[in-house]
């Protein structure tokens, strides 16, 4: 096995995600309002209809997803206390566990505020519940739950991917890292990925391009104290044993002691004999609100006419980083690689009221 690294100039991701943080920040997102509309500044209260016996519901519920704080009109003196607590879409109001909640917002009327942390929720939908307890005492009830859908995403850009080609033979593999992977799925979301292969190191000749969708790769299943982070599904019968075991070997229900192949994203087998150059880059979504990451460094890769035979050649961008091969695959946890371009840690938390 040879390996090579395949350097390119790197660009900050700090300066990257303070100028994201200054241009891409959604600001208040209003709910319970008459308008929707994500741009700074108050909402039109609605009204809401209150029977005799209940306490009038709580309104104008804005949040700002940068930094967590939210503001809400208390419209009856009877109610005790609030919280803001976050649940995903499926959940029946109050009977699963939340995902997130803030602190306890005593009542009062006019204009209240709280925060709740959203930084570890990832990309996707969620219901927001503004939860109103009536005071002791009260003659009347709490008012329903007042419940919003925010469609949450992780900065304007997806983080540049770090990648690996294996080349034996005819045949090249190619391969996303693990920590990518783990940062797209746990913080923004996991998007098609564009694979371009030119034959100059310019990367001016294009010779294919192929997109694939990573929407359906699911994390391998593990559970149990011995599993951290992300399990990305590896094969122990693989061709191509890249992974290799812990040094020291390892313990446990989950020990691993053989070599493992990684999961490939795309395998190509009908290129010409000879030298090629590849980049892969995230793509966006189609509304524009998430932009394509920057294209990965080039990655030189040789193949032969030969039949591939076991024996690889691995070359890499400068930042690949090699998981750790356990029993519940590779395991990569999100964040944990610093100098990520555009990395998902280091943007702002953006929200869009669905409903």
């Amino acid at each position: 096995m040879i390996e090579k690294n395949v350097f390119a100039q790197r660009i900050g991701s700090g300066l990257m995600a303070c100028a994201l943080a200054t241009t891409l920040g959604l600001g208040l997102v209003g709910c319970n309002s008459a308008s929707t509309s994500t741009d700074s500044g108050s909402s039109t209260t609605a009204q809401t209809q209150q029977s005799a016996d209940t306490l009038a519901a709580p309104t104008d519920l804005n949040i700002d997803f940068k930094t967590g704080k939210f503001t809400f009109t208390s419209n009856d003196e009877g109610i005790g206390y609030y919280f803001l607590r976050v649940y995903p879409t499926s959940s029946d109001d109050g009977t699963d566990e939340y995902l997130a909640t803030s602190k306890r917002i005593n009542g009062g009327t006019g204009q209240l505020s709280g925060s709740v942390d959203v930084s570890s929720l990832g990309w996707g939908q969620y219901k927001f519940n503004l939860v109103s307890f009536a005071s002791t005492g009260s003659e009347k009830s709490a008012p329903e739950v007042q419940s919003c859908v925010y469609q949450l995403g992780v900065g304007g850009v997806m983080e540049k991917p770090e990648m690996m080609v294996l080349a034996d033979g005819k045949q090249a593999e190619f391969y996303i890292d693990c920590f990518t992977l783990s940062d797209w799925y746990e913080q923004q979301r996991m998007p098609e990925v564009e694979f371009n292969v030119y034959s100059d190191a310019a990367c001016t000749t294009l010779v294919k391009s192929q997109t694939v969708d990573l929407t359906d790769l699911a994390p391998a299943a593990a559970s149990g104290p011995w599993v951290t982070g992300t399990n990305w599904a590896t094969d122990p019968d693989a061709l191509h044993k890249y992974l290799q075991p812990a040094e020291g070997g390892s313990s446990g229900p989950m020990a691993v002691t053989e070599p493992a192949g990684l999961t490939s994203q795309l395998v190509l087998d009908d290129l010409d004999a000879g030298t090629y150059y590849v980049t892969a880059t995230a793509k966006g979504t189609s509304d524009g609100k998430v932009s394509d990451s920057k294209a990965s460094d080039v990655v030189e890769f040789t193949v032969t006419a030969d039949a591939p035979t076991g024996e690889f050649v691995a070359t890499k961008t400068s930042l690949w980083a090699d998981p750790e091969l356990g029993g519940g695959g590779a395991s990569a946890s999100a964040g944990a690689q610093e100098g990520r371009v555009d990395s998902a840690a280091s943007q702002t938390t953006t929200g869009e009221l669905v409903s």
